[in-house]
Protein backbone atom coordinates (compact mmCIF):
# COMPACT_ATOMS: atom_id res chain seq x y z
CA UNK A 1 0.00 0.00 0.00
CA UNK A 2 2.78 2.43 0.94
CA UNK A 3 4.68 1.54 -2.24
CA UNK A 4 1.58 2.24 -4.33
CA UNK A 5 1.11 5.63 -2.67
CA UNK A 6 4.79 6.48 -3.23
CA UNK A 7 4.52 5.45 -6.88
CA UNK A 8 1.38 7.58 -7.30
CA UNK A 9 3.11 10.61 -5.77
CA UNK A 10 6.16 10.17 -8.02
CA UNK A 11 4.02 9.84 -11.15
CA UNK A 12 1.96 12.87 -10.15
CA UNK A 13 5.10 14.93 -9.60
CA UNK A 14 6.50 13.78 -12.96
CA UNK A 15 3.28 14.70 -14.78
CA UNK A 16 3.17 18.09 -13.05
CA UNK A 17 6.80 18.77 -13.99
CA UNK A 18 6.22 17.80 -17.63
CA UNK A 19 3.14 20.02 -17.78
CA UNK A 20 5.05 22.94 -16.25
CA UNK A 21 8.12 22.50 -18.44
CA UNK A 22 6.57 21.76 -21.85
CA UNK A 23 3.12 23.32 -21.68
CA UNK A 24 2.93 26.09 -19.10
CA UNK A 25 6.34 27.70 -19.75
CA UNK A 26 5.85 27.99 -23.57
CA UNK A 27 2.38 29.41 -22.96
CA UNK A 28 3.78 31.93 -20.47
CA UNK A 29 6.54 32.88 -22.93
CA UNK A 30 4.02 33.58 -25.69
CA UNK A 31 1.86 35.54 -23.25
CA UNK A 32 4.84 37.66 -22.16
CA UNK A 33 5.78 38.47 -25.76
CA UNK A 34 2.17 39.29 -26.57
CA UNK A 35 1.98 41.72 -23.64
CA UNK A 36 5.29 43.30 -24.61
CA UNK A 37 3.95 43.82 -28.14
CA UNK A 38 0.94 45.54 -26.57
CA UNK A 39 3.22 47.82 -24.51
CA UNK A 40 5.25 48.67 -27.61
CA UNK A 41 2.16 49.30 -29.73
CA UNK A 42 0.70 51.55 -27.03
CA UNK A 43 3.91 53.57 -27.01
CA UNK A 44 3.73 53.91 -30.81
CA UNK A 45 0.07 54.98 -30.69
CA UNK A 46 0.76 57.64 -28.06
CA UNK A 47 3.77 58.89 -30.02
CA UNK A 48 1.58 59.10 -33.14
CA UNK A 49 -0.78 61.36 -31.19
CA UNK A 50 2.08 63.76 -30.59
CA UNK A 51 2.90 62.91 -26.98
CA UNK A 52 6.44 61.83 -27.91
CA UNK A 53 8.69 62.64 -30.86
CA UNK A 54 9.45 59.64 -33.09
CA UNK A 55 12.87 61.07 -33.84
CA UNK A 56 13.91 61.53 -30.22
CA UNK A 57 16.66 59.40 -28.72
CA UNK A 58 14.37 58.45 -25.82
CA UNK A 59 11.77 56.95 -28.14
CA UNK A 60 14.37 55.00 -30.10
CA UNK A 61 16.05 53.61 -26.97
CA UNK A 62 12.75 52.73 -25.31
CA UNK A 63 11.55 50.92 -28.42
CA UNK A 64 14.93 49.16 -28.72
CA UNK A 65 14.65 48.01 -25.11
CA UNK A 66 11.17 46.59 -25.72
CA UNK A 67 12.38 44.80 -28.86
CA UNK A 68 15.25 43.30 -26.86
CA UNK A 69 12.83 41.94 -24.27
CA UNK A 70 10.69 40.42 -27.00
CA UNK A 71 13.63 38.90 -28.87
CA UNK A 72 15.46 37.41 -25.88
CA UNK A 73 12.44 36.57 -23.74
CA UNK A 74 13.30 32.87 -23.81
CA UNK A 75 16.56 33.59 -21.97
CA UNK A 76 15.00 35.43 -19.05
CA UNK A 77 14.49 33.59 -15.78
CA UNK A 78 14.59 34.28 -12.06
CA UNK A 79 18.09 32.80 -11.75
CA UNK A 80 19.24 34.93 -14.71
CA UNK A 81 17.93 38.12 -13.10
CA UNK A 82 19.43 37.27 -9.70
CA UNK A 83 22.78 36.52 -11.33
CA UNK A 84 22.64 39.83 -13.20
CA UNK A 85 21.81 41.75 -10.02
CA UNK A 86 24.29 40.11 -7.66
CA UNK A 87 27.01 39.29 -10.17
CA UNK A 88 30.42 40.55 -9.05
CA UNK A 89 31.34 41.37 -12.65
CA UNK A 90 31.81 45.15 -13.03
CA UNK A 91 29.46 47.08 -15.26
CA UNK A 92 31.23 48.42 -18.38
CA UNK A 93 31.80 52.16 -18.25
CA UNK A 94 30.08 52.70 -21.58
CA UNK A 95 26.98 50.84 -20.42
CA UNK A 96 26.79 52.81 -17.18
CA UNK A 97 27.25 56.10 -19.00
CA UNK A 98 24.53 55.11 -21.49
CA UNK A 99 22.06 54.33 -18.69
CA UNK A 100 22.67 57.63 -16.91
CA UNK A 101 22.42 59.49 -20.20
CA UNK A 102 19.11 57.78 -20.95
CA UNK A 103 17.75 58.73 -17.50
CA UNK A 104 18.84 62.35 -17.93
CA UNK A 105 17.19 62.51 -21.35
CA UNK A 106 13.95 61.23 -19.84
CA UNK A 107 14.08 63.88 -17.11
CA UNK A 108 14.56 66.59 -19.72
CA UNK A 109 11.37 65.65 -21.59
CA UNK A 110 8.13 67.60 -21.20
CA UNK A 111 5.94 66.28 -18.35
CA UNK A 112 3.48 64.54 -20.67
CA UNK A 113 6.21 62.78 -22.65
CA UNK A 114 8.14 61.91 -19.50
CA UNK A 115 5.08 60.32 -17.90
CA UNK A 116 4.46 58.28 -21.06
CA UNK A 117 8.02 56.89 -21.15
CA UNK A 118 8.09 56.15 -17.42
CA UNK A 119 4.73 54.38 -17.59
CA UNK A 120 5.95 52.33 -20.56
CA UNK A 121 9.12 51.28 -18.76
CA UNK A 122 7.24 50.43 -15.58
CA UNK A 123 4.74 48.25 -17.48
CA UNK A 124 7.54 46.50 -19.38
CA UNK A 125 9.53 45.65 -16.26
CA UNK A 126 6.42 44.62 -14.37
CA UNK A 127 5.59 42.15 -17.13
CA UNK A 128 9.18 40.93 -17.09
CA UNK A 129 9.12 40.29 -13.34
CA UNK A 130 5.73 38.60 -13.59
CA UNK A 131 7.01 36.31 -16.35
CA UNK A 132 10.17 35.35 -14.46
CA UNK A 133 8.26 34.60 -11.27
CA UNK A 134 5.57 32.61 -13.08
CA UNK A 135 8.09 30.41 -14.91
CA UNK A 136 10.23 29.68 -11.84
CA UNK A 137 9.49 26.19 -10.51
CA UNK A 138 11.10 26.99 -7.17
CA UNK A 139 8.97 30.10 -6.65
CA UNK A 140 5.90 28.15 -7.71
CA UNK A 141 6.57 25.51 -5.04
CA UNK A 142 7.18 28.19 -2.43
CA UNK A 143 3.94 29.91 -3.46
CA UNK A 144 2.00 26.63 -3.13
CA UNK A 145 3.43 26.02 0.35
CA UNK A 146 2.67 29.57 1.51
CA UNK A 147 -0.83 29.44 0.02
CA UNK A 148 -1.56 26.07 1.64
CA UNK A 149 -0.31 27.35 4.99
CA UNK A 150 -2.46 30.46 4.67
CA UNK A 151 -5.59 28.45 3.84
CA UNK A 152 -4.93 26.03 6.71
CA UNK A 153 -4.35 28.91 9.11
CA UNK A 154 -7.57 30.65 8.08
CA UNK A 155 -9.48 27.40 8.49
CA UNK A 156 -8.05 26.78 11.96
CA UNK A 157 -8.99 30.31 12.99
CA UNK A 158 -12.61 29.52 12.14
CA UNK A 159 -12.51 26.14 13.84
CA UNK A 160 -12.97 25.96 17.60
CA UNK A 161 -10.95 23.64 19.78
CA UNK A 162 -14.11 21.75 20.57
CA UNK A 163 -14.76 21.01 16.88
CA UNK A 164 -11.24 19.62 16.44
CA UNK A 165 -11.44 17.36 19.50
CA UNK A 166 -14.97 16.32 18.63
CA UNK A 167 -13.81 15.30 15.15
CA UNK A 168 -10.88 13.29 16.54
CA UNK A 169 -13.04 11.56 19.15
CA UNK A 170 -15.80 10.82 16.64
CA UNK A 171 -13.28 8.89 14.57
CA UNK A 172 -12.21 6.80 17.55
CA UNK A 173 -15.72 6.16 18.87
CA UNK A 174 -19.04 7.85 18.02
CA UNK A 175 -20.32 10.23 20.71
CA UNK A 176 -23.92 10.48 21.79
CA UNK A 177 -25.72 13.77 22.26
CA UNK A 178 -25.15 14.04 26.01
CA UNK A 179 -21.41 13.43 25.60
CA UNK A 180 -21.26 16.15 22.95
CA UNK A 181 -22.89 18.75 25.19
CA UNK A 182 -20.73 17.67 28.12
CA UNK A 183 -17.56 18.02 26.05
CA UNK A 184 -18.64 21.39 24.74
CA UNK A 185 -19.37 22.66 28.23
CA UNK A 186 -15.97 21.50 29.44
CA UNK A 187 -14.16 23.37 26.65
CA UNK A 188 -16.39 26.39 26.28
CA UNK A 189 -17.29 27.00 29.91
CA UNK A 190 -20.49 28.87 30.48
CA UNK A 191 -21.01 29.71 26.79
CA UNK A 192 -23.39 26.76 26.36
CA UNK A 193 -25.54 28.01 29.25
CA UNK A 194 -25.75 31.44 27.59
CA UNK A 195 -26.81 29.87 24.29
CA UNK A 196 -29.45 27.62 25.91
CA UNK A 197 -30.87 30.48 28.00
CA UNK A 198 -31.08 32.67 24.88
CA UNK A 199 -33.16 29.99 23.20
Amino acid sequence: MIAAIGLFICLSALIAWCYFQWMFRPYRLDLFRHRMFMVRDRLFDEAAKGRLDFGSAVYRQTRELLNTYIRFAHRFSTSYLLAAIFSPAPVPQTLGDGIFKFINEINELPPESRDLVVKTLVNAHRELMSYCMATSLTLRLIWCIVKSYSLLRNYLKQTTLFEVIWFVKSIESPLNVSEIFTAQKNFCGDQIDIVLSAR
